[in-house]
């Protein structure tokens, strides 16, 4: 991920940045500090429900917060990422 967001010319993102957030720090895979913008990339156990509730509730914890954010898979990374870069591109942009 990180490889292909330098690739196509966007800001450096922190990587496994530690955010607090509501009381608790949240370690966020890509983070762009300034846009207020992260990336969380989701393997397979993602799938599971424990781990989809958790993450449901820190994207409303860090929507809250005035992040805009996606989750994108080990697929939309290495098989879409022409659509990946214009969604963080977006993202990124957005004022």
């Amino acid at each position: 991920m990180l490889d292909l967001v330098v690739a196509a010319g966007l800001p450096r993102p922190a990587v496994n940045a530690a955010l607090a957030i509501g009381g608790r720090v949240l370690e966020i895979d890509f983070l762009w500090r300034e846009q207020r913008v992260y990336v969380e990339t989701d393997g397979c156990q993602h799938t599971e429900a424990l781990q989809r509730r958790r993450d449901l509730d820190r994207d409303a914890a860090l929507a809250v917060a005035g992040y805009r954010g996606v989750r994108r898979t080990w697929d939309d990374v290495t098989r879409r990422p022409s659509e990946t870069v214009a969604i963080i591109r977006s993202l990124l942009e957005l004022r």
